[in-house]
């Protein structure tokens, strides 16, 4: 199947990333990316995928929308990746949700917002919860566990939708 399958090849399997490698976020960018990379090169010295080598390609997101588009062409339509390892940002990630699902491109999702999978989404997975979902159990642990005498909830956010996230789930947890 692998000559029917985007990004296989009887030599390679190419996975890529969309990331921030030189935006605000590029600190946590250049890290993930860099430990992407090194995890493909010790799994191409084991071998690789069934003796097929994978070719890592990280397109710079630069934390922006329209970057993120511009990078998601590139790695589907010429570099034809058969999937991103990660998509990093919640506002990169929700610009290229709709292509993700369109041209079926199995994603993992490194961001904290429930949009993303609102529709749900059979091609984006996140690894951890969303702001909205750790904002309750924040409130909760702080309500049942620390019970304290007078609870008055304030929260910082950032204002998008990563920051947002959070604030739904604070307004949630204090109705």
């Amino acid at each position: 199947h692998a000559a029917k399958t985007r990004g296989v090849t009887d030599k390679t399997v190419t996975i890529g990333s969309s990331v921030d490698l030189t935006g605000p976020s590029s600190f946590l960018g250049r890290g993930a990316s860099a430990g992407a990379e090194a995890y493909f090169k010790y799994v191409n010295d084991q071998g690789g995928i069934h003796g097929r080598e994978i070719k890592y390609i990280a397109e710079y997101n630069t934390y922006q929308p329209a970057t993120a588009v511009a990078a998601l062409k590139k790695l589907v339509y010429r570099d034809k990746i058969l999937a991103i390892c990660f998509s990093w940002g919640t506002v990169t990630t929700l610009a290229i949700a709709d292509a993700l699902e369109r041209d079926k491109v199995p994603t993992l999702f490194y961001g904290i917002t429930e949009a993303v999978f609102t529709p749900f989404s059979r091609h984006i997975f996140a690894p951890f919860p969303s702001g909205y979902r750790l904002s309750i159990g924040a409130a909760d642990y702080i309500m049942k566990e620390l019970k304290p005498k007078e609870a008055k909830f304030a929260c910082i956010y950032q204002d998008d939708e990563f920051g947002k996230s959070g604030l739904r789930g604070f307004k949630k947890a204090a109705e």
